[in-house]
């Protein structure tokens, strides 16, 4: 992956240009070869459109993503580096758009089918870690 795009990318996101980010971050992902390193350009992406209140979009991509990492999951993922930081950044990205959805009031099957989870239970198990009990604090100031 060309790390001089991504950091140029990420440097547009910081500068509010959430649009020539995406482009970037998606032009990053269609030229680079190797898969799993395609996912992270194509997660960045998905953040971006989150960031633009494009949800479906995101989660388009999230999935994307997702195909990328687990068609391509090493016979042994706890030896690749390359691959587990991949999949701890997807799911990261999938726990912050959980909390997007349920912020936005979609319901909890709405998420799983957003998301791609094949049960219920994984999605519900997603939106308690990501979410608070009633009346607790992200850690946000009101």
């Amino acid at each position: 992956m060309d790390e001089k795009r991504l950091v140029h990318a990420c440097e547009l996101v910081d500068a509010g240009k959430l649009s020539e980010a995406y482009d970037e971050f998606i032009q990053l992902a269609e030229n680079t070869p190797d898969p799993i390193e395609k996912a992270w350009p194509l997660i960045y992406a998905a953040n971006t459109l989150q960031t633009l209140g494009q949800e479906e979009a995101a989660t388009a991509q999230l999935s994307a993503a997702r195909v990328l990492i687990e068609t391509h999951r090493p016979s042994d993922p706890a030896t690749n580096e390359k691959f587990a930081a991949a999949e701890c950044f997807l799911d990261f990205e999938d726990a912050n758009h959980s909390t997007l959805l349920s912020d936005l009031g979609e319901p909890l099957k709405t998420a799983q089918a957003q998301l791609g989870d094949a049960s219920l239970s994984t999605t519900a198990e997603i939106f308690a870690q990501a979410v608070p009990a009633s009346g607790e604090s992200r850690g946000r100031e009101a």
